[in-house]
């Protein structure tokens, strides 16, 4: 068993979130947020931002952690995931068609009524949602991430 540190990125505009449909095999056709593998000696933060921007197309701010955490993924690989929450401040949607295969904006209703199956780490992604609609956020200057 591997331990990954993924990072994620909570992006709301009215009300909605933006979800990534993703096109890896083990995933396939999932709604995720923009999230991805932490490279060895990267800054979680610019993780974070470049996830967003591989996946998306935008650029983004990051404003705060909504919360870490820790479960065993599908590959059986222990994920240790830090929620981050961002704004767009620029940029356009750039779908790659491989990776990801759509980008869409959800209400959180509409994710709660989704099935699991359509869910990447559908547990984690509910609970993420309960966070934001708890409005839990934590400052950035409580990860040292100086490398």
């Amino acid at each position: 068993m591997k331990i990954m540190a993924i990072a994620d990125v909570v992006v709301l505009k009215d009300k909605k979130l933006l979800m990534v449909q993703e096109g890896k095999e083990i995933c396939y056709r999932q709604w995720n947020l923009p999230a991805g593998h932490v490279d060895p000696g990267e800054n979680l933060i610019k993780a974070a931002i470049r996830e967003v921007r591989e996946e998306t197309g935008y650029e983004v701010k990051i404003k705060g952690l909504r919360r870490i955490y820790n479960y065993i993924a599908k590959s059986g690989n222990q994920s240790i995931r830090f929620s981050f929450i961002g704004e767009i401040i620029s940029g356009d949607i750039k779908v790659d068609g491989k990776e990801i295969l759509d980008i869409k904006w959800f209400s959180l209703d509409e994710i709660d009524k989704m099935p699991d199956e359509q869910l990447r780490t559908a547990k984690v992604i509910r609970k993420i949602i309960d966070d934001i609609k708890n409005k839990r956020i934590y400052p950035l200057d409580i990860i040292d991430d100086e490398l």
